[in-house]
């Protein structure tokens, strides 16, 4: 606030603070991009816009200086400084004159950039060359940084250097697939095969940073899609399990998130080339490739919320191993598979409810998922996720209690006849736990089972389970099952300590909030 309020003293510590960029003693110039780059967040404006008593905005005068100001600063700092000047550049609201200082800011690295792609073009082996691809790699991190923190308006740079860079991605692709077809998964442990996979990775990151920010969709589905589709997804598709890239699926979830039904018709293609061959490398084991098994569960998961009905744009076995795949990651083991494994079957399901494929898809899984989140339910292993289990199985049972589900859930079961779905499923619960838990007497079983459909509270739901389970005598740390509700102590604690600590002047610190304030 005080910096805001008083412009030539916050140009005296800016000046000041690119004076110890050029100091040579250890952690000055760490400490001089960060706070630059704290007050570059918090006072954007003041930097961008002509202030009382000056000739020129301070940002041109930055941009005038700006060689001499980085040329003492490592490559990690350089990207700092810069992802400062993206929220001083983004603070300028004329479109016009924003554009002229996003090219006046990338002048420098894109000279370079022209000069590496130049030698490119005479000779690819150019490209092997490691202090060429350290500086690939450097320039493409600090476009990265600028994106994040500058946001839509980067649109302007990444069309310089666009096609470039999709060049360079195809170029070390095939100079990896040469590798590794002579030399096996082997390969991808070599230096040069590293850094090159490095610098594939900041491609897809830097791609992904300007979609994520991008502020009009269509224009990106129609220029940049179809070229990165091409290129990226091709590789993946061909690539050995080893040399593929998890950065790849997480690029795929931002395009499906940020463009929703602009890319629905898209999806189907996409999914095709990355569903099984990703699908068959995390479900080997519980361990291999954890960063693809994450990103994976994340891309089912936006295009359930996102594009929802391109998984009935699929053919219907890639469909089924969707729903295995969902069963799969709720069953596994680690924490964070198995929650986006749940939710992702709890969205799914409320998706299916309001669609007019819901009979088709109850008939087919119902039971299957009805006896999977059983097991999980009941299995000491996955306590953790004993909220989303719960809900999903009260989700569940509502169904069928409600009546949504018209259709006879039992498929090619013989049922006494006037069976209805309630009175199946009331019976078939009752067989399942009398076979899982012998020590349980049918009048345990069959009072438990009167408790799950006679609520649709779902505290109360919650509450009829924890007590079943720990009947069970299989739950001797049942802490797992009470986690929500103390949470919701610690968090009601903490929050009443803060009302009393607010009565207090100055206890509680007040955040900063954005720079807001006109020139």
């Amino acid at each position: 606030r005080f910096l805001r309020a008083h412009w030539r003293f916050l140009k005296t510590v800016a000046n000041k603070l690119f004076e110890f960029m050029h100091e040579s003693f250890e952690g000055v110039q760490d400490m001089a991009c960060d706070t630059f780059l704290k007050i570059a967040k918090q006072c954007k404006r003041k930097f961008a816009v002509l202030q009382p008593h000056e000739t020129m905005p301070f940002i041109d005068e930055i941009l005038l200086r700006l060689p001499q100001i980085i040329s003492d600063l490592e490559r990690q700092q350089i990207e700092t400084f810069y992802e400062s000047m993206g929220y001083i550049v983004a603070s300028q609201s004329n479109p016009r004159e924003r554009e002229a200082l996003v090219r006046k800011l990338f002048e420098m690295l894109n000279h370079m950039w022209k000069n590496i792609m130049a030698s490119a073009g005479q000779s690819l082996n150019t490209l092997q060359e490691s202090d060429v691809q350290r500086n690939i790699l450097s320039i493409l991190r600090t476009n990265t940084r600028v994106a994040n923190s500058l946001g839509h308006p980067y649109g302007l740079q990444l069309g310089v250097i666009y096609m470039d860079m999709l060049n360079i991605y195809k170029a070390f692709n095939d100079m990896i697939s040469t590798l590794t077809s002579t030399q096996g998964a082997r390969a991808t442990e070599n230096v040069g095969v590293r850094q090159m996979r490095a610098i594939k990775k900041e491609i897809l990151k830097l791609v992904q940073a300007f979609i994520s920010h991008s502020e009009d969709p269509q224009a990106v589905a129609e220029t940049f899609m179809p070229p990165l589709m091409d290129s990226v997804l091709n590789d993946y598709q061909r690539a050995i399990p080893e040399a593929r890239d998890a950065e790849v699926l997480s690029l795929c979830t931002a395009i499906i998130k940020k463009l929703k039904s602009v890319v629905l018709n898209k999806v189907p293609s996409m999914l095709s080339v990355v569903f099984e061959c990703t699908l068959a490398m995390i479900t080997k084991n519980f361990e291999d490739y954890p960063d693809h098994r994450v990103n994976f569960f994340l891309l089912l998961r936006a295009i359930n919320n996102e594009c929802f009905q391109a998984f009935f744009m699929i053919p219907a076995h890639h469909f089924k191993l969707v729903v295995d795949s969902i069963i799969w990651a709720f069953k596994h083991a680690e924490r964070n598979i198995a929650e986006s494994g749940l939710n992702l079957l709890l969205e799914l399901l409320k998706n299916i409810s309001a669609s007019d494929v819901a009979s088709q898809f109850y008939q087919s899984y119902y039971l299957p998922l009805l006896q999977d989140i059983l097991f999980v339910l009941t299995d000491t292993f996955h306590q953790p996720g004993f909220k989303l289990q719960t809900q999903i199985l009260l989700t569940m049972i509502r169904l069928i209690k409600s009546g949504q589900i018209s259709v006879p859930v039992w498929g090619n079961q013989q049922v006494p006849a006037g069976t209805n779905n309630e009175t199946f499923l009331r019976q078939f619960l009752a067989d399942l736990l009398a076979r899982s838990f012998q020590n349980l007497l049918p009048v345990q079983i069959q009072t438990f089972i009167n408790l799950l459909f006679a609520t649709d509270d779902l505290g109360e739901f919650k509450s009829h389970i924890r007590d079943f389970l720990i009947q069970l005598q299989q739950f001797a740390d049942s802490t797992e099952l009470f986690r929500e509700e103390q949470q919701a102590v610690l968090e009601e604690q903490r929050r009443q300590e803060l009302e009393r600590n607010s009565l207090v002047p100055g206890l509680v610190e007040i955040p900063l909030g954005d720079d807001i304030e006109a020139a």
